[in-house]
């Protein structure tokens, strides 16, 4: 939440300075100038923190992508996929294939 809020003060200054627009001038984005004005100035430690900063965040929507698309595999077979969370906090999901209980099975075995 504090990411995207609106920077203010000298930050915000900065980012208008930079050419950012009024929504775009926020936390998230001062830090990501401050890290790119200093890899370019030559601090390795900011690079890297820079580059694993967008590299992980592509690399989390790749994961995200290849999971729907290994979903909507399971439904084109006829398998139900399970979305476990619902009320999506931002945290990990995990999809499952329904899988027939024992009592379901004898259910309809009767």
């Amino acid at each position: 939440m504090i990411m995207e809020m609106p920077a203010s003060g000298r930050v915000g200054a900065m980012l208008a300075k930079m050419g950012y627009s009024d929504d775009e001038r926020t936390n998230a984005n001062a830090m990501a100038a401050t890290l790119y004005s200093k890899a370019i100035m030559g601090d390795i430690k900011a690079l890297e923190m820079f580059f694993n900063y967008f590299f992980q965040a592509s690399e989390d929507e790749r994961k995200t992508k290849e999971s729907l698309a290994r979903i909507d595999a399971l439904k084109q077979k006829g398998i139900s996929a399970v979305n476990s969370a619902d009320d999506d906090d931002g945290g990990v999901v995990i999809y499952l294939p329904e899988i027939e209980t024992e009592k379901e099975e004898e259910t309809e075995a009767e």
